[in-house]
């Protein structure tokens, strides 16, 4: 073959590979639009309105015991996906009735100039500079966006109780919004008040009361004069100074729910005196960073809560948790107790007989079990139906065996959760997780309840054990369990509050 005949077959050869790259490209083009048009025949678009509205309400927004400022959102997004799924938002008013004021948006708070760009593709680019005051033209516009918004999502709750988050740091916005939001006070359901306007509170002891209003959250403001919500039954403090005429202020006697963050008590006489009125309680909830924490109280300064079904504690003082006598207690939570020596009977409470869920957590320092064992804990709770187990070095090969014994402990489980910390470094072994999972999960032994869900929380990352997971993981295929690892299992928070949202009363 001559130069002539190799240069006409390389012409040839470059003609088809161009080809085959054009033909490339339009395979891509043509599977996007394949993909595109598949989506429109999702199973989920043949779905009866009915069933895609509790799928919404189940994304429907719950406030935290949390300062978190993230703005509530689910109605608007989920109105953005369709026109189907617009008009099911547009009509679930329980979607609407939970809702943040004044809106923050920083975009709002920046002068805007526009200025020829270097980029030729560009005709323009705006450049943003911080403004130094806001001119009467911003706030107007902000008041009047936040006054639009109000009356959206109020028109669109029908009459439900409405659930508001109330923000100062738009000062200038809270006059004008308060006298519309006053307009429906009646049925104002919950307010959580993150403002240190004086004007709200004054207007709320002007305005008279509010019969509907039965939970309170008060971020950094003392509590004042709650004549105006008789019905108050749910109360949380984040980030107080009580004073010390807190027991005259606060109904103390007809809250059902408090939770108490980051606060501090310098009169221990009024801090008892205010924990002993709260003879109606059912869940309480302690929870303070080690720079807030609260001076000790002494031992003589008992406090009865007989009706309180659920107690939650995270870096609480343990003398502080063994001052209340919880004899209803069915759920109890610790996180991180505070304790000297520290060991595993320390983090749970006096007279654990009674109790259907346990969550103990504790991230510092090794467990010390011959202080109580995990065992010797779950042997005084017969009743047990879910057990959360992160603390380090606790749960021995011993342990696991315990629970497959007949009888074993604990009998009535169904929720099992351990982190991968809390097994005792080369103690455990697999063959024996195996047996008590097979065990729980399709019992054999009379009076032995099968288990519905095993957690296994990856949350000290040094330690993981890639063949256990992967074990695991073999296990939930094969055997079509329940078993959940690492990120299935939810984050703390998640955990939490299903935890102490949880009917423990109505559990048999």
């Amino acid at each position: 073959m001559d130069l002539h005949d190799r240069e006409a077959v390389r012409e040839i050869l470059r003609g088809k590979e161009a080809r085959l790259a054009a033909l490339q490209t339009q395979m891509v083009q043509l599977q996007g639009e394949i993909m595109e048009h598949k989506s429109l025949l999702s199973p989920v678009h043949l779905l009866p309105h009915d069933i895609v509205s509790e799928i919404f309400l189940y994304f429907a927004p719950v406030r935290q015991h949390s300062k978190s400022c993230v703005p509530v959102q689910i109605p608007w997004r989920l109105g953005h996906i369709c026109k189907s799924w617009r008009v099911i938002a547009l009509s679930l008013a329980r979607l609407w009735s939970v809702f943040d004021l004044p809106l923050i948006n920083e975009s709002w708070f920046h002068g805007v100039s526009m200025v020829p760009s270097d980029d030729e593709d560009k005709q323009e680019e705006a450049l943003t500079s911080l403004s130094d005051d806001l001119d009467a033209w911003t706030e107007a516009f902000i008041i009047e966006s936040n006054l639009d918004f109000m009356q959206t999502c109020i028109e669109r709750t029908s009459s439900r109780p409405l659930s508001v988050r109330l923000d100062s740091r738009c000062d200038f916005t809270l006059p004008p919004i308060l006298d519309g939001f006053w307009n429906c006070s009646e049925r104002w359901g919950e307010l959580v008040l993150d403002t240190h306007s004086s004007q709200f509170l004054h207007l709320l002891t002007v305005k008279g009361e509010l019969p509907c209003l039965q939970k309170i959250t008060s971020i950094a403001i003392p509590p004042k004069h709650y004549q105006w919500a008789p019905n108050l039954t749910d109360l949380t403090f984040i980030k107080l100074v009580m004073p010390e005429n807190s027991h005259s202020d606060v109904p103390w006697s007809q809250l059902t729910r408090y939770c108490e963050e980051r606060c501090v008590w310098y009169s221990k006489e009024t801090r008892v005196q205010c924990y002993r009125r709260l003879a109606h309680l059912r869940v309480l909830r302690m929870i303070n960073s080690r720079s807030f924490q609260p001076p000790p109280l002494a031992p003589e300064y008992s406090i009865l809560l007989p009706d309180l079904l659920s107690a939650s504690f995270q870096t609480t003082e343990r003398e502080i948790i063994r001052l209340f006598d919880m004899p209803s207690l069915e759920a109890y939570s610790a996180e991180d107790v505070l304790s000297w020596p520290l060991h595993f009977r320390a983090c749970a409470p006096e007279n654990p007989s009674r109790l259907k869920g346990i969550r103990i957590a504790h991230w510092d320092e090794p467990v010390l079990g011959r202080h109580g064992s995990v065992a010797d804990l779950l042997q005084m709770c017969p009743n047990l139906k879910e057990l959360t187990i992160d603390a380090p070095q606790c749960i021995s090969d011993t342990t696991i065996s315990q629970l497959i014994q007949n009888p074993p402990l604990v009998p009535r489980l169904e929720i099992m959760r351990f982190s991968n910390s809390s097994f005792v470094h080369d103690d455990c072994r697999w063959a024996t997780l195996t047996e008590m999972l097979r065990s729980r999960f399709r019992p054999t032994n009379a009076g032995v309840v099968p288990l519905q869900r095993f957690d296994f929380l990856a949350t000290d990352g040094e330690y993981v054990d890639e063949n256990f997971v992967s074990g695991l993981n073999a296990l939930r295929r094969t055997e079509r369990w329940d078993i959940r690892v690492g990120e299935q299992c939810g984050n703390y928070a998640e955990d939490e509050r299903r935890f102490h949202h949880r009917e423990w009363a109505t559990l048999q």
